[in-house]
């Protein structure tokens, strides 16, 4: 059996290789329409973050990143529409290992809630 932190290396191998959606050097960004296609691995690590959000409507992206355990939601309510759409709300998952303990909300670009978990 993997550690967390054994783990977290997959996981990021795995971000870093997927075949769907947009590599950038800090994150691995994913339409929602498209988590059915990602590898299982990341299925799952996606799967136990939103549980956490619990605030999955309106959600257009799920960002992964690639330098710490952190998982977010992007809601672009124009991005099929617009090609230089604006952000509209962001919750952010954070984690220790492949463990989520934190959430933070920004709406419009200003903090509006933060948990840690505990």
């Amino acid at each position: 059996m993997l550690s967390p932190f054994e783990q977290l290396d997959t996981i990021l191998s795995t971000c870093q290789h997927s075949k769907v959606g947009k590599l950038l050097p800090d994150a691995l960004y994913v339409h929602v329409s498209a988590l059915k296609s990602l590898d299982p691995l990341l299925q799952s690590y996606e799967s136990a973050a939103r549980e956490i959000a619990s605030r999955s409507e309106g959600i257009t992206l799920v960002k992964f990143s690639l330098e710490k355990p952190s998982i977010s939601y992007l809601s672009y309510p124009e991005f099929d529409s617009d090609p230089h759409p604006a952000l509209q709300l962001s919750i952010s998952e954070r984690g220790t290992g492949t463990e989520f303990s934190g959430i933070a909300v920004s709406i419009a670009g200003q903090c509006s809630a933060s948990s840690t978990g505990e």
